[in-house]
Protein backbone atom coordinates (compact mmCIF):
# COMPACT_ATOMS: atom_id res chain seq x y z
CA UNK A 1 0.00 0.00 0.00
CA UNK A 2 1.54 3.27 -1.02
CA UNK A 3 0.51 6.14 1.19
CA UNK A 4 0.24 9.62 -0.20
CA UNK A 5 -0.63 13.10 0.98
CA UNK A 6 -4.17 14.37 0.49
CA UNK A 7 -4.36 15.96 -2.94
CA UNK A 8 -6.99 15.70 -5.67
CA UNK A 9 -4.76 13.39 -7.69
CA UNK A 10 -3.85 11.19 -4.74
CA UNK A 11 -5.72 8.26 -3.19
CA UNK A 12 -5.15 8.66 0.56
CA UNK A 13 -6.53 11.06 3.14
CA UNK A 14 -4.34 12.11 6.07
CA UNK A 15 -5.82 13.02 9.44
CA UNK A 16 -3.20 14.87 11.49
CA UNK A 17 -3.27 14.79 15.29
CA UNK A 18 -0.69 15.84 17.88
CA UNK A 19 0.13 12.18 18.45
CA UNK A 20 0.39 10.90 14.87
CA UNK A 21 -0.96 11.05 11.35
CA UNK A 22 -3.93 8.76 10.87
CA UNK A 23 -4.25 7.24 7.43
CA UNK A 24 -7.18 5.32 6.01
CA UNK A 25 -6.30 1.84 4.79
CA UNK A 26 -8.76 2.33 1.92
CA UNK A 27 -7.90 4.16 -1.26
CA UNK A 28 -10.25 6.97 -2.20
CA UNK A 29 -11.98 7.50 -5.54
CA UNK A 30 -12.08 3.88 -6.60
CA UNK A 31 -15.26 2.65 -8.16
CA UNK A 32 -17.18 -0.23 -6.66
CA UNK A 33 -18.06 -2.95 -9.13
CA UNK A 34 -21.77 -3.37 -9.93
CA UNK A 35 -21.58 -7.07 -8.97
CA UNK A 36 -20.22 -6.27 -5.53
CA UNK A 37 -22.78 -3.51 -4.99
CA UNK A 38 -25.62 -5.94 -5.76
CA UNK A 39 -24.16 -8.53 -3.34
CA UNK A 40 -23.85 -5.96 -0.57
CA UNK A 41 -27.37 -4.61 -1.11
CA UNK A 42 -28.69 -8.18 -0.85
CA UNK A 43 -26.84 -8.57 2.46
CA UNK A 44 -28.26 -5.28 3.77
CA UNK A 45 -31.79 -6.21 2.68
CA UNK A 46 -31.48 -9.59 4.43
CA UNK A 47 -30.17 -8.03 7.64
CA UNK A 48 -32.57 -5.06 7.64
CA UNK A 49 -35.75 -6.14 5.81
CA UNK A 50 -37.76 -3.07 6.89
CA UNK A 51 -35.65 -0.64 4.83
CA UNK A 52 -37.72 0.79 1.95
CA UNK A 53 -36.73 0.31 -1.72
CA UNK A 54 -36.05 4.06 -2.03
CA UNK A 55 -33.25 3.67 0.56
CA UNK A 56 -31.33 1.40 -1.79
CA UNK A 57 -31.68 3.71 -4.79
CA UNK A 58 -30.16 6.59 -2.81
CA UNK A 59 -27.58 4.22 -1.29
CA UNK A 60 -26.49 3.05 -4.76
CA UNK A 61 -26.25 6.61 -6.07
CA UNK A 62 -24.15 7.67 -3.08
CA UNK A 63 -21.82 4.68 -3.39
CA UNK A 64 -20.98 5.68 -6.95
CA UNK A 65 -20.80 9.39 -6.05
CA UNK A 66 -18.36 8.90 -3.16
CA UNK A 67 -16.01 6.59 -5.02
CA UNK A 68 -16.11 3.85 -2.39
CA UNK A 69 -13.96 0.82 -3.18
CA UNK A 70 -15.18 -2.76 -3.21
CA UNK A 71 -13.16 -3.61 -0.09
CA UNK A 72 -14.44 -0.62 1.88
CA UNK A 73 -18.04 -1.40 0.88
CA UNK A 74 -17.75 -5.03 2.01
CA UNK A 75 -16.09 -4.01 5.28
CA UNK A 76 -18.60 -1.23 5.98
CA UNK A 77 -21.60 -3.50 5.34
CA UNK A 78 -20.12 -6.16 7.62
CA UNK A 79 -19.40 -3.56 10.29
CA UNK A 80 -22.93 -2.14 10.18
CA UNK A 81 -24.53 -5.60 10.24
CA UNK A 82 -22.45 -6.53 13.29
CA UNK A 83 -22.69 -3.22 15.13
CA UNK A 84 -25.95 -1.44 14.24
CA UNK A 85 -27.51 -0.19 17.49
CA UNK A 86 -30.76 1.02 15.99
CA UNK A 87 -33.58 -0.95 14.38
CA UNK A 88 -32.32 0.16 10.96
CA UNK A 89 -29.04 1.74 9.93
CA UNK A 90 -28.69 5.21 8.52
CA UNK A 91 -26.65 5.70 5.38
CA UNK A 92 -24.11 7.56 7.50
CA UNK A 93 -23.42 4.28 9.32
CA UNK A 94 -22.02 2.90 6.07
CA UNK A 95 -20.29 6.01 4.77
CA UNK A 96 -18.55 7.09 7.96
CA UNK A 97 -16.98 3.65 8.46
CA UNK A 98 -13.20 3.63 8.06
CA UNK A 99 -10.12 1.79 9.29
CA UNK A 100 -7.26 4.07 10.25
CA UNK A 101 -3.64 3.31 11.00
CA UNK A 102 -1.29 5.65 12.82
CA UNK A 103 1.91 6.86 11.22
CA UNK A 104 4.47 8.62 13.43
CA UNK A 105 7.20 11.04 12.38
CA UNK A 106 10.63 10.79 13.97
CA UNK A 107 9.93 13.21 16.84
CA UNK A 108 6.63 11.51 17.68
CA UNK A 109 8.39 8.14 17.63
CA UNK A 110 11.14 9.38 19.97
CA UNK A 111 8.52 10.67 22.43
CA UNK A 112 6.64 7.37 22.23
CA UNK A 113 9.91 5.49 22.75
CA UNK A 114 10.63 7.57 25.86
CA UNK A 115 7.12 6.91 27.16
CA UNK A 116 7.70 3.16 26.66
CA UNK A 117 11.08 3.11 28.40
CA UNK A 118 12.99 2.60 25.15
CA UNK A 119 10.90 -0.35 23.93
CA UNK A 120 9.02 1.22 21.00
CA UNK A 121 11.20 -0.58 18.42
CA UNK A 122 9.73 -3.87 19.64
CA UNK A 123 6.37 -2.81 18.20
CA UNK A 124 7.16 -0.15 15.57
CA UNK A 125 9.42 -0.07 12.53
CA UNK A 126 10.48 2.63 10.05
CA UNK A 127 8.51 2.98 6.82
CA UNK A 128 8.71 5.10 3.70
CA UNK A 129 5.77 7.39 2.97
CA UNK A 130 5.13 9.21 -0.27
CA UNK A 131 4.34 12.58 1.32
CA UNK A 132 7.80 12.94 2.91
CA UNK A 133 11.41 11.94 2.39
CA UNK A 134 11.84 11.59 6.17
CA UNK A 135 11.61 8.36 8.07
CA UNK A 136 8.21 7.59 9.60
CA UNK A 137 7.13 4.74 11.87
CA UNK A 138 4.18 2.38 11.96
CA UNK A 139 3.09 -0.57 14.04
CA UNK A 140 4.78 -3.75 12.79
CA UNK A 141 1.41 -5.53 12.54
CA UNK A 142 0.05 -2.75 10.32
CA UNK A 143 3.19 -2.87 8.18
CA UNK A 144 2.66 -6.58 7.55
CA UNK A 145 -1.12 -6.46 7.15
CA UNK A 146 -1.24 -3.47 4.79
CA UNK A 147 2.08 -4.09 3.00
CA UNK A 148 3.61 -0.75 3.96
CA UNK A 149 6.97 -0.02 2.37
CA UNK A 150 9.90 -0.45 4.79
CA UNK A 151 12.23 2.53 5.08
CA UNK A 152 15.73 2.03 3.73
CA UNK A 153 18.59 4.48 4.11
CA UNK A 154 19.03 4.50 0.34
CA UNK A 155 15.44 5.81 0.03
CA UNK A 156 16.56 9.20 1.31
CA UNK A 157 19.61 9.38 -0.96
CA UNK A 158 18.32 10.06 -4.46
Amino acid sequence: MKLSQEQPSQNITLHKTDEAVEVSVYKQNQKVTPENLVKQIIRIKAAFPKLPPSYFKVFQDEIFETGMSDKKLVDSVSHVIHNCEYPEPTMANFFKFDKLIKIYDYNQFIKMNDDRQGRAREFYAPIQVSWSDSVHYANKKDIAKYHLRPYKITDSIK
